[in-house]
């Protein structure tokens, strides 16, 4: 069964977009705090904390969403539509991914003062135990960051690929 790419990338651009906007808001919701002084940074970065973790279930429906719009929208079935959400997840990972490098490799370079920390970063410094700091401390994140991405794909394949099932009843 081959997979009809034009149709996949025409559902999965709205998807991606949404995406984009939401990685792009919690990164300026993550800097913020770490470019102001004073005690409104503390409240920014609380509001910053709640918002990453929204994103946790808003991503879930925005994937699930994805894969029901694909179906009700443009007729396809649940390979199609798990494909949809899992190349969106992708290229979202992928921006996502990218903007964090250049943000970590500005902060390890001290263009800007504080510290950032991304989410790959945080996982490569509990599965390399922090050993490596500086370059070396961001390759490794972004290794860990590409491992993130391909287990993300994967799972919002299913996601959605049951929001098309979902469509389908």
């Amino acid at each position: 069964m081959a997979l009809n790419m034009k149709s996949i990338l025409k559902a999965s651009l709205l998807i991606i977009v949404i995406g984009i906007v939401f990685v792009v808001l919690a990164l300026i919701l993550r800097l913020i705090p770490v470019l102001l002084t004073g005690p409104e940074s503390e409240t920014v970065s609380l509001v910053s904390t709640v918002f990453s973790f929204l994103l946790i279930p808003i991503y879930l429906a925005v994937f699930f969403w994805g894969g029901y719009r694909a179906t009700k929208k443009f007729k396809l079935d649940a390979i199609h539509a798990g494909a949809v959400s899992a190349l969106a997840f992708f290229v979202v990972g992928i921006v996502q991914l990218f903007l964090e490098m250049i943000l970590g490799l500005l902060f390890a370079s001290h263009v800007l003062a504080g510290t950032f920390v991304s989410g790959g970063a945080a996982l490569a410094a509990t599965v390399f135990d922090a050993t490596a700091e500086g370059g070396a401390g961001i390759l490794l994140s972004g290794l860990c960051g590409i491992a993130m991405i391909s287990i993300g794909t994967l799972i919002n394949f299913v996601i959605g690929g049951a929001g098309s099932l979902l469509a389908q009843r």
